[in-house]
């Protein structure tokens, strides 16, 4: 009696991970980093990198999607236009095109905005996170990828900082018209 109902609970639970719903995100990395980044190079000159993950996607996969979250600090010292800014790329190639910094894929992920310099307007241990969406080509064996994230400033002078990262990577196979797709 025991093995009939442990073959038909194991059963069960081969049905129902096979389900798309139930395997459709597959969890690649889960990193977490207490030290600190720093730097004060713009995104325009390229930034500074401070994450480099190699993951290796099963076949049938079409997307990875990258979660990235920090405490993080602007400086407004010498300019009140400074930014803290991030990128991701997948394999060299930006993870969006669309951004909010001005620069290809760089998004703006704490913005002072006080129009004063002096420091009286930085913003100092605030939580930032941010998620992109990277297409990838849809292969029948694992591909192995590069995830890269970069720190920015806007000033070029003052510096921006991260600290208490955590860093989240999965794939998944969606519809190609719902594959990290404007809508």
């Amino acid at each position: 009696m025991k093995a009939k109902l442990l073959f038909g609970i194991a059963g069960l639970c081969l049905m129902l991970l096979s389900l798309p719903m139930c395997a459709q995100i597959k969890p690649l990395a889960a990193n977490w980093r207490v030290g600190e980044d720093s730097t004060n190079t713009t995104a325009v000159s390229g930034g500074h990198r401070i994450w480099t993950k190699t993951v290796t996607v099963g076949s049938g996969q079409n997307v990875i999607i990258i979660r990235f979250s920090a405490e993080a600090d602007t400086h407004v010292y010498t300019s009140a236009n400074n930014r803290l800014q991030l990128r991701c790329e997948v394999d060299g190639t930006v993870c969006s095109a669309h951004g909010s910094a001005g620069a290809l894929g760089w998004i703006v992920a704490q913005n002072p905005g006080s129009g004063v310099t002096g420091g009286q307007f930085d913003e100092h241990d605030n939580s930032i996170s941010h998620t992109w969406c990277a297409p990838i080509p849809k292969v029948s064996v694992a591909t192995v990828h590069t995830v890269t994230i970069d720190l920015g400033a806007t000033n070029g002078t003052d510096f921006v900082f991260t600290e208490g990262e955590n860093l989240f990577i999965e794939s998944a196979n969606y519809p190609s018209t719902n594959a990290c797709t404007a809508g």
